[in-house]
């Protein structure tokens, strides 16, 4: 302790002394800066609701200097209309108990400073569309504030929708040795929009000489890689980009919008002609450029090869063993293998310690939800609790027959039988009740979103299993018959990849599916869903990436190989540990 204060610093005692609420938050103001800190991600409920996910907040009331820590622990409901499409959540302290934040939708003019932006909707006529755009989301998550502090210049759809963007103030930066910066908000020159239904991708880009917003406009075309970049030429450089997938283009959306830092890529020295090949040589890929998702807000990422993701590196798991099931609780991965007793805990995914089942058995599946680790085993009715993925606990499931997959959703996990109907929900892992799914097959996988549960099986067909209870079960009807090894949600969408075919298809309820082409036609096995994008791989070195279930990029595993049975994704990063070996592939999304 010394008697020099050095920093002029205050110090403030505060032993056990009574404390008002009102006071506790005064102090509390300004310490963490307004935002969302987690969660609140939009889904459409019909034309006039939609559902706000659980999130947590900090709201800062200025008049009476206090910041409020919002948490909700399900999800709430707003009506929307097309008057009325920002929705945003408003707090006013009131020194009494029941006060709390209003969830509702407004107007842009409505808006105030103090408001927290949950996001904006978007409507054709008065038709819903279930995407959404964050690019205005008053957000405050360190990962989110990071990456958009890695570009100069913020690009964003004008408000209302238009077919023009705006460039936020931003620089300066140096390009060819010239200063360039944007010293107010300005409009981009009015862009003519692709023909509805097809691809394009335009540039938008900044002459070194005056500063000026230039659009270079792509090829559109009905085959995504036949939408190619445009000729840039010498004296601009690039600051972003517009990538308009197969839909209605009537607005440009934030979703429309991919951002790229031309300090990493001197974009001006060359025409995507001279880029591509380079890209296709390191990539193995020529469709253009690949991205990454910030919500509805996209990065695209020169300086790896367009290749954000996968492959960063290889890793090891703890010991060889039939890798087949791996979840997380936010902090710490945990894989099971099949025919053993061999587990293993990690927190970066690198890094893996080898942990122990309670019996050796075919465990098959694992699933996080309620503060719990849930494995289920093959041939056999035994599952397996642990709170932290370190030390479990033998549990019993209702018969003995060949579980096969788990998943976790709206308070309860559901297990699945391979080659039977048989399946069984649980609130704990520990007490199970005997359920029967619509049909006999080979179910493979099963996954929640929306509050919906869709199991898949492997046995080419048209059908899937949907239920929004985990207790009745309906079949929906695919426009296609494939085979099934795995299914994922994403930012309101069910992808589903179809195994020896270039075949995907993807709903937003599990209802309506919708066919899509994939790079290539091999044998797509496992997908799996984080940071925004769909991953999936193969028994082959082919992988592939995707925002929105619509448009697939190719990628390329390490080696290839029959060897990847399942995949996850934690904090920016996936890992794939491979089936019957010590090695692991993992790529990150955020730089």
């Amino acid at each position: 302790m010394g008697s020099i204060n050095n920093g002029g610093q205050l110090l403030t005692y505060d032993y056990r002394q009574t404390i008002k609420s009102q006071d506790f938050n005064r102090l509390n103001y300004k310490l963490h800066p307004s935002g969302i800190y987690e969660g609140g991600t939009l889904i459409k409920v019909n034309d006039a609701e939609v559902r706000l996910q659980a999130f947590t907040c900090l709201y800062e009331d200025e008049d009476n200097s206090l910041s409020i820590r919002i948490t909700t622990t399900t999800d709430a409901t707003v009506s929307v209309s097309p008057s009325t499409p920002f929705i945003i959540g408003r707090f006013s302290w009131l020194n009494t108990e029941n006060n709390f934040m209003d969830l509702v939708s407004v107007s842009f003019e409505d808006i105030l400073d103090s408001d927290i932006i949950f996001g904006q909707l978007f409507f054709e006529g008065s038709i819903l569309s279930p995407t959404f755009d964050y690019s205005k989301t008053t957000y405050c998550s360190k990962k989110i504030l990071k990456l958009t502090e890695q570009f100069p210049f913020r690009i964003y759809p004008t408000i209302p929708p238009s077919n023009q963007v705006e460039v936020d103030v931003g620089g300066p930066i140096y390009v060819d040795g010239k200063k360039i910066e944007v010293t107010t908000k300005t409009l981009s020159p009015t862009i003519t929009l692709p023909t509805s239904m097809y691809y394009r991708k335009d540039f938008i880009t900044m002459n070194t000489s005056t500063g000026a917003i230039v659009i270079f406009t792509g090829v559109e075309d009905t085959i995504e890689a036949n939408a190619l970049f445009p000729i840039i030429e010498k004296g601009y450089f690039v600051i972003g980009a517009l990538i308009f997938g197969n839909t209605t283009h009537s607005v440009i959306r934030g979703s429309d919008i991919q951002y790229i830092h031309p300090n990493e890529v001197k974009t001006s020295y060359y025409s995507p002609s001279q880029v591509l090949p380079m890209i296709t040589s390191l990539d193995g890929a020529s469709s253009g450029l690949d991205s990454y998702a910030l919500d509805s807000v996209s990065h695209v990422d020169l300086k790896t090869s367009l290749n954000p993701f996968f492959p960063t590196y290889s890793g090891s798991m703890p010991v060889t063993a039939f890798w087949k099931g791996i979840a997380n609780n936010g902090t710490t991965f945990s894989a099971v293998a099949f025919s053993s007793s061999i587990a293993a805990t990690s927190t970066d995914g690198l890094n893996w310690t080898q942990r122990a089942m309670p019996s050796s058995a075919n465990w098959n599946g694992i699933a996080y939800g309620n503060g719990t680790f849930v494995a289920v085993a093959g041939s056999s009715d035994k599952a397996a609790t642990s709170i932290d993925g370190i030390t479990w606990t033998p549990q019993t499931l209702p018969s003995s027959t060949n579980w096969w997959a788990i998943t976790y959703g709206s308070g309860m996990f559901i297990a699945i039988v391979y080659n039977s109907n048989v399946a069984a929900t649980s609130t704990d892992g520990i007490t199970w009740t005997p359920q029967t799914l619509p049909s006999t097959t080979t179910w493979q996988s099963i996954e929640y979103g929306n509050g919906v549960f869709i199991a898949v099986a492997s046995t080419s067909s048209t059908s899937v299993a949907r239920s929004t209870d985990g207790v009745n079960w309906t079949l929906e009807t695919l426009p296609v018959a494939i085979s099934c090894y795995d299914v994922a949600y994403n930012n309101g969408i069910f992808a589903i990849l179809g195994n020896n075919s270039s075949i995907a298809v993807t709903s937003p309820d599990g209802i309506t599916w919708t066919q899509r082409t994939l790079p290539v036609s091999t044998t797509w096995k496992y997908i799996c869903s984080g940071g925004g994008l769909f991953f999936g791989v193969s028994e082959t070195d082919a992988a592939t990436s995707s925002l929105d279930g619509i448009t697939w990029f190719s990628k390329t595993m390490p080696e290839s190989t029959t060897a990847y049975r399942c995949l996850d994704y934690k904090n920016g990063r996936f890992i794939v540990p491979k089936y019957g070996t010590a090695t692991l592939c993992a790529g990150d999304i955020i730089l």
